[in-house]
């Protein structure tokens, strides 16, 4: 998407979407198309304050930090930082063919609906697979 399309979207049609526990989580925007990396290490910012950050930088791609930290401000590369919460279990499905990681993505979930785990979210991965995310 570019530059006019993405600000279109971001002050127009986004609904703004953070995931749960956000105000634990470090945000990560890709910007600029060459691969800059802007890390949002921010605890506890509303919905409202994550369109404004978006129209702002106008990222490429946003992630968010799957682990949780008591203070992002003090998560330091390599370290735990200041006090580690947890995390959610991930699962990356990539294939060769879109039909296959539906496929293999299906088996998983039957997997672990035999197994009690927490009804998954299931996100598509915007290249050839899907996110399966148990949140904590």
């Amino acid at each position: 998407m570019e530059y006019p399309e993405r600000l279109d979207y971001y002050q127009t049609r986004y609904e703004p979407w953070l995931p749960p526990q956000h105000q634990w989580r470090m945000l990560l925007f890709l910007i600029d198309g060459k691969g800059r990396k802007l890390r949002l290490r921010r605890n506890g910012k509303p919905e409202s304050s994550l369109r404004e950050m978006l129209i702002r930088f106008l990222p490429d791609q946003a992630y968010y930090r799957t682990h949780s930290f008591l203070n992002c401000d003090r998560v330091k590369k390599r370290s735990n930082g200041d006090r580690y919460l947890g995390g959610d279990l991930v699962f990356d499905i990539d294939m060769p063919t879109i039909r296959e990681a539906r496929g293999e993505t299906l088996k998983l979930l039957d997997y672990l609906e035999e197994r009690d785990y927490p009804e998954p979210s299931i996100r598509f991965s915007g290249r050839r697979g899907y996110h399966v995310v148990i949140e904590r």
